[in-house]
């Protein structure tokens, strides 16, 4: 984590050491610099408007997602949080706050994302089921074969769905060798 101080105009007067790791620049030399000037191209909008909001109804933010260049020219995803501090008339001093690197989480929900869309998109019938038998997952072409939306499969157990009696001599003898480990190869008509 890094902690920072900044001006009302959102200047930096005062970076911790960790900047150095977090994005490569030792801390006089983002003296003077905003959080702007570390911004890729792709968020600089989105982020000087967010923060001109939030300066403006002296608020303050938390956990605020940014993208950014390291010096060495990678992109690394920031989460920023800041407070405002005013003097004694109520006046604006700055902002002080912490940032954390979560690029790979960032990278984490993107793949996640573009898993999703995959699955969503395929023909081929997929679910999820946990342990208790209850659907976690299921993409459109499950649903359609249903016809059901999506959303209401999802939270049902097998057996609600499918009937108890096809649940329990078809369904149920497979998923059990699922769970305990079988790599299973099964398919099975439901027409």
């Amino acid at each position: 984590d890094w902690v920072w101080e900044t001006d009302p105009t959102g200047r930096y007067r005062y970076v911790g050491p960790q900047c150095t790791t977090l994005f490569g620049y030792p801390p006089d030399e983002l003296i003077g610099k905003r959080l702007l000037d570390l911004v890729g191209v792709e968020d600089a909008d989105r982020i000087r408007a967010t923060l001109v909001q939030y300066r403006d109804a002296r608020q303050g933010y938390s956990m605020l997602e940014v993208g950014c260049r390291h010096r060495d020219g990678r992109k690394i995803c920031i989460e920023t949080s800041g407070t405002p501090f005013f003097d004694q008339n109520g006046e604006l001093l700055g902002y002080r706050g912490i940032d954390r690197d979560v690029t790979r989480r960032h990278a984490t929900t993107e793949n996640l994302r573009l898993y999703e869309r995959a699955i969503s998109t395929t023909r081929d019938l997929m679910s999820f089921v946990d342990r208790d038998y209850t659907y976690r997952m299921v993409n459109e072409a499950y649903a359609e074969r249903h016809g059901r939306p999506r959303e209401s499969i999802v939270g049902l157990r097998v057996d609600e769905l499918m009937g108890h009696e096809l649940f329990e001599q078809v369904v149920r003898p497979e998923l059990d060798r699922c769970f305990a480990g079988e790599d299973v190869h099964y398919q099975y008509s439901f027409d």
